[in-house]
């Protein structure tokens, strides 16, 4: 049975309600409003803003667009970033080598920005480096050109202001829909306060849906760091990562961006599981449906077929940021009304740490107008799974010729 966190798949990040910030919102009305002008000073910039669109179509009626989901990358441009790695490069060469090949990664049209902090003031100017940070590219549809622009357009030069920059990014995300923040940081933050946990833990205290997973690159003996990014990964259901070497970053952000990129897009209509097969939803075959399911569940989904059709599943499981300590171990079935078996494929065994793709081979059904595609986690939890623990799936049943 779906309990929903307001995401579906792929989960991806952010902010909101942050010492008087909250995620995307905007309380002026259409007139003059200030703008900080980033400079850390108290100059302030004035703008007229155009009427906000009603949603009239013209004829009286409103219409109401789905809240789009949104991947923020928050990336790191600190003086350390110019120290060299272990063959020579500095470390914010081998940053931008892999941002550019997350951007080339993305799926046309997913809603991308990117955050830097660090970049504007040099590491002597504590009063304007503490407030370095700045959207250099606004969340909008992806345009990769611009966004490859934008990341060699910046270098390293000043303090680690990663609180401010959680803070800041508040007010870069939309407020609705699935958000994942993806930051990149070579140490703690070098400005608190704010502190960049206790940010991280009043989002989720105050009920902001949102995730933020975090990598360390080249931390080396720094605990502190490592310390401070987990915190902010564990308090949003995000995920910490450790990259010792620069040849391994490409390779873990290009992870992390295609799982959240997974969690942010929906991919398919919601069908909610139930826990008989009698109080089943009815799905069309060959049509891709996502529902979000609870360690120790069984869920069952209902589709109509001829006797003697050749069936087949495909289920996809969004990986578990928490590791393996919290397993989804979940296996898919394909069964009758009386829940017997027709087929069955293990999804994850023991280790399903990471995202599963999984397909129920061809079977064929010779003995009923209808097949129930089952969903059965409750073996996790024997095997170290944690019933509070929620998990998106992606299901598809066909018949095959």
């Amino acid at each position: 049975m779906k309990r929903r966190s307001g995401a579906l798949l792929v989960m991806a990040t952010l902010l909101v309600a942050v010492a008087g910030c909250s995620v995307g919102t905007n309380d002026d009305k259409a007139g003059d409003v200030e703008i900080d002008s980033g400079d850390g000073g108290d100059d302030t910039t004035t703008t007229t803003e155009a009427p906000a669109d009603d949603g009239d179509n013209g004829d009286g009626d409103t219409t109401e667009e789905a809240p789009e989901g949104a991947l923020l990358l928050i990336m790191d441009a600190s003086g350390s970033m110019n120290e060299l790695d272990s063959t020579g490069k500095p470390l914010i060469d081998s940053a931008k080598e892999a941002l550019h090949g997350v951007v080339d990664s993305l799926p046309d049209g997913l809603h991308t920005g990117l955050r830097v902090f660090g970049h504007r003031y040099p590491n002597t100017d504590k009063a304007n480096g503490c407030r370095d940070s700045e959207l250099i590219s606004p969340i909008d549809p992806l345009d990769r050109e611009a966004l490859n622009d934008a990341i060699d357009g910046y270098q390293a030069k000043g303090f680690t202001p990663i609180g401010y920059s959680l803070q800041e990014a508040a007010k870069d995300l939309p407020p609705e829909g699935p958000r994942t923040i993806i930051l990149v940081s070579d140490g703690d933050d070098t400005c608190a306060p704010p502190d960049p946990c206790q940010i991280a833990q009043d989002l989720r205290a105050d009920g902001v849906e949102v995730v933020v997973n975090t990598v360390g690159f080249a931390l080396g003996d720094n605990q502190t760091a490592r310390d401070q990014l987990t915190c902010i990964a564990e308090a949003t259901d995000g995920q910490f990562t450790d990259v010792a070497e620069a040849g391994d970053l490409a390779s873990t952000l290009e992870d992390v961006s295609a799982r959240e990129t997974r969690r942010i897009e929906t991919r398919g209509q919601e069908l909610t599981g139930a826990a008989i097969p009698r109080d089943a939803e009815t799905g069309e075959l060959d049509t891709q449906y996502v529902d979000t399911v609870v360690h120790g569940e069984v869920n069952f989904y209902r589709f109509e077929i001829e006797p003697g059709s050749r069936v087949e599943a495909e289920v996809y499981t969004a990986g578990n940021p928490n590791g393996d300590s919290d397993l989804h171990c979940m296996a898919t079935y394909l069964v009758d009304k009386a829940d017997t078996f027709y087929a069955y494929s293990d999804q994850g065994g023991d280790s399903a740490s990471e995202d599963q793709i999984d397909i129920i081979e061809p079977t064929d059904v010779n003995d009923a107008d209808e097949v129930f595609l089952k969903l059965d986690s409750s073996d996790c939890m024997g095997s170290g799974g944690n019933p509070n623990i929620q998990f998106d799936v992606e299901l598809l049943v066909r018949v095959v010729e």
